[in-house]
Protein backbone atom coordinates (compact mmCIF):
# COMPACT_ATOMS: atom_id res chain seq x y z
CA UNK A 1 0.00 0.00 0.00
CA UNK A 2 1.61 3.13 -1.12
CA UNK A 3 -0.11 5.51 0.55
CA UNK A 4 0.49 3.77 3.70
CA UNK A 5 4.29 3.24 2.72
CA UNK A 6 4.71 7.60 1.97
CA UNK A 7 2.71 8.18 5.50
CA UNK A 8 5.22 5.49 7.48
CA UNK A 9 8.02 7.51 5.55
CA UNK A 10 6.60 11.11 6.73
CA UNK A 11 6.04 10.12 10.23
CA UNK A 12 9.46 8.35 10.95
CA UNK A 13 11.32 11.41 9.65
CA UNK A 14 9.20 13.60 12.10
CA UNK A 15 12.25 14.28 15.05
CA UNK A 16 11.11 13.28 18.40
CA UNK A 17 8.09 11.72 17.60
CA UNK A 18 8.29 9.64 20.72
CA UNK A 19 8.35 12.67 22.79
CA UNK A 20 5.78 14.41 21.36
CA UNK A 21 3.48 11.40 21.74
CA UNK A 22 4.29 11.12 25.42
CA UNK A 23 3.69 14.87 26.10
CA UNK A 24 0.51 14.65 24.22
CA UNK A 25 -0.88 11.93 25.61
CA UNK A 26 0.48 12.91 29.27
CA UNK A 27 -1.43 15.95 29.29
CA UNK A 28 -4.49 14.89 27.92
CA UNK A 29 -7.16 12.13 28.55
CA UNK A 30 -6.21 8.96 27.68
CA UNK A 31 -9.15 8.16 26.09
CA UNK A 32 -9.03 11.02 23.67
CA UNK A 33 -5.33 10.47 23.03
CA UNK A 34 -6.35 6.67 22.61
CA UNK A 35 -5.93 7.21 18.67
CA UNK A 36 -2.58 8.56 18.62
CA UNK A 37 -1.36 6.44 20.70
CA UNK A 38 -2.65 3.27 18.22
CA UNK A 39 -1.20 5.01 15.65
CA UNK A 40 2.12 5.97 16.76
CA UNK A 41 2.45 2.14 17.86
CA UNK A 42 1.20 1.33 13.88
CA UNK A 43 4.28 3.74 12.53
CA UNK A 44 6.28 1.62 15.40
CA UNK A 45 5.42 -1.43 14.20
CA UNK A 46 6.49 -0.74 10.75
CA UNK A 47 9.34 0.16 12.01
CA UNK A 48 10.34 -2.70 13.66
CA UNK A 49 9.60 -4.92 10.54
CA UNK A 50 11.90 -3.24 8.52
CA UNK A 51 15.21 -2.80 11.32
CA UNK A 52 14.77 -6.09 12.91
CA UNK A 53 16.95 -4.80 15.45
CA UNK A 54 17.63 -5.02 19.13
CA UNK A 55 16.61 -1.24 19.51
CA UNK A 56 13.42 -2.28 17.55
CA UNK A 57 12.22 -5.57 19.09
CA UNK A 58 12.29 -3.23 22.61
CA UNK A 59 10.36 -0.79 21.52
CA UNK A 60 8.11 -3.52 20.52
CA UNK A 61 8.34 -5.49 23.75
CA UNK A 62 7.22 -1.99 25.59
CA UNK A 63 4.35 -1.42 23.51
CA UNK A 64 3.08 -4.83 24.01
CA UNK A 65 3.78 -4.95 27.54
CA UNK A 66 1.68 -1.57 28.31
CA UNK A 67 -0.84 -3.38 26.74
CA UNK A 68 -0.89 -1.26 23.55
CA UNK A 69 -0.22 -3.66 20.76
CA UNK A 70 -1.33 -7.83 21.06
CA UNK A 71 0.42 -10.41 21.46
CA UNK A 72 -0.29 -11.83 18.48
CA UNK A 73 1.55 -8.91 16.87
CA UNK A 74 4.31 -8.96 19.20
CA UNK A 75 4.91 -12.26 18.18
CA UNK A 76 4.95 -11.15 14.44
CA UNK A 77 7.68 -8.83 15.08
CA UNK A 78 9.68 -11.42 17.33
CA UNK A 79 9.18 -13.62 13.90
CA UNK A 80 10.45 -11.54 12.15
CA UNK A 81 13.30 -11.19 14.03
CA UNK A 82 14.25 -14.56 14.50
CA UNK A 83 14.46 -14.72 10.74
CA UNK A 84 16.69 -12.26 10.34
CA UNK A 85 19.17 -14.38 13.43
CA UNK A 86 17.77 -17.78 13.66
CA UNK A 87 21.03 -18.24 15.05
CA UNK A 88 19.91 -15.93 18.09
CA UNK A 89 18.79 -18.68 21.03
CA UNK A 90 17.64 -16.19 23.24
CA UNK A 91 14.90 -14.32 21.04
CA UNK A 92 13.59 -17.98 20.26
CA UNK A 93 13.09 -18.77 24.26
CA UNK A 94 11.50 -15.75 24.52
CA UNK A 95 9.44 -16.66 21.54
CA UNK A 96 8.75 -20.28 23.49
CA UNK A 97 7.47 -18.80 26.57
CA UNK A 98 4.98 -16.33 24.75
CA UNK A 99 3.99 -18.82 22.80
CA UNK A 100 3.75 -21.30 25.93
CA UNK A 101 1.95 -18.81 27.95
CA UNK A 102 -0.58 -17.49 25.72
CA UNK A 103 -3.81 -18.52 23.63
CA UNK A 104 -2.14 -17.57 19.83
Amino acid sequence: NNIGNLSHTVMSSLLEWTEAIYLLCRTGKSEEFHSITQLHAWHTMCWAKEEKTDAALTRVRQLHKNKIITTNSFLSILANCIEQTPSNFKLWLELMCHLKSSDV
